[in-house]
């Protein structure tokens, strides 16, 4: 896409066309009052068209996880990433001087949203997620940018990083607290719900063909 005389609609629309959920965003948001249906669909090109007229509108979300097919790694200023094999891939320059980076989800894998987990000052943006796309203007006026050379133009969204995968898949691990709360017992209201709990974590280390 030409940046040149570009509006929001015309990139809300070129992001719809790469598969991508998107959402109308104000100050690092969206700014719907409720868009949690669009973790499970799609917007419309008519929505599209709808939201983008409002004037207050002056950024573009998309909604991370299997819905748009992408996951982000969202790395803030001052974040240490030494050591951090990040390979060739999407990479948006964030309003607050951070990037985002951007990778194709694992098919079959649906991966939780984190913050600091990985490492003080890097977040991950999956199932259910939001990053905040170009031209959108952040809060500090200070516009969100693609990296030259590495636009969804430029390059092709690169596969999600086996340490990357690791790293998240064991933050959803259950824990040593969690299973002893389940050995010791839960209410008679909680059973079903807590079996689909502990099923629902031993599953999601195994890969769904194995189900």
């Amino acid at each position: 896409i030409d940046p040149s005389n570009k509006t929001l609609l015309d990139w809300a629309l070129y992001y719809h066309k790469l598969g991508w959920c998107v959402l109308p965003a104000r100050n690092k948001y969206p700014s719907l009052k409720s868009w949690k249906e669009y973790q499970n669909r799609c917007s419309t090109n008519d929505e599209l068209k709808r939201w983008f007229s409002d004037p207050n509108v002056n950024g573009i979300a998309v909604v991370t996880g299997s819905i748009s097919g992408v996951v982000v790694l969202d790395v803030d200023e001052g974040a240490d990433t030494t050591g951090l094999a990040l390979p060739p891939t999407v990479v948006a320059k964030t309003g607050g001087k951070g990037t985002h980076n951007y990778f194709r989800i694992p098919q079959g894998k649906s991966l939780k949203n984190s913050a600091g987990k990985i490492r003080e000052h890097i977040d991950f943006r999956g199932e259910g997620g939001i990053a905040i796309l170009p031209p959108s203007v952040h809060p500090s006026g200070n516009k969100y940018e693609w990296v030259d050379g590495l636009s969804p133009e430029d390059v092709e969204i690169a596969e999600m990083p086996e340490w990357l995968l690791t790293s998240i898949e064991s933050k959803n691990a259950p824990t040593v607290h969690d299973w002893k709360e389940i050995v010791g017992g839960v209410d008679d209201g909680m059973r079903n719900a807590t079996g689909t709990t502990v099923i629902g974590k031993v599953l999601h280390h195994f890969p769904s063909g194995d189900w």
